[in-house]
């Protein structure tokens, strides 16, 4: 174990890491040992998350889990599944691909009340709309980022990378 008086140059250099290794944070929420906060230890894994999410059912999903993640219906049951989004926000993006097939709609669409849209393939769609697809097709395939629409306000585009996303 090192001491605090060591410079970080000092350690050993890490050039693969691990969903295990430990990183040192301070948690500025816990006060318990200084009012700048309280030295903790996180996970990679808990730092970044999972990479991988699966949304096989109706489900709402957290701003993290649309960083930069793939999100596959694998394990589908026999019904139609809308996948809740965040609601738009700088730095949002995901790659949503369909791993089971079910003769049931699979939507993605955004969190009520939020005013956002999304662009399907460069065409607006409806505050509050979708996108999905009438039936989940193993290899339909859509990526999702959101961008600004002013100083703070943020939307939703969708490119279609395979299948019929509809827009509603």
């Amino acid at each position: 174990m090192s001491t605090n008086s060591e410079s970080i140059s000092e350690f050993t250099a890490l050039t693969t890491i691990a969903t295990g290794d430990l990183l040192p944070v301070v948690d500025v929420s816990d006060t318990t040992d200084s009012a700048e906060g309280t030295t903790k230890q996180i996970t990679v894994g808990n730092l970044f998350g999972s990479r991988e999410v699966l949304a096989p059912d109706t489900v709402a999903l957290s701003a993290a889990q649309c960083q930069g993640t793939l999100i596959h219906n694998f394990g589908m049951a026999d019904a139609d599944a809308i996948i809740t989004l965040p609601a738009a926000a700088k730095g949002l993006s995901f790659i949503c691909i369909l791993t089971a097939a079910r003769a049931k709609y699979y939507r993605l669409t955004c969190l009520n009340a939020a005013d956002d849209k999304i662009y399907l393939d460069g065409t607006a769609g409806s505050d509050d709309g979708y996108v999905g697809v009438a039936a989940a097709v193993i290899g339909n395939c859509i990526q999702l980022f959101t961008f600004p629409t002013s100083a703070t306000a943020y939307d939703w585009y969708a490119c279609t990378v395979s299948g019929s996303w509809l827009a509603g």
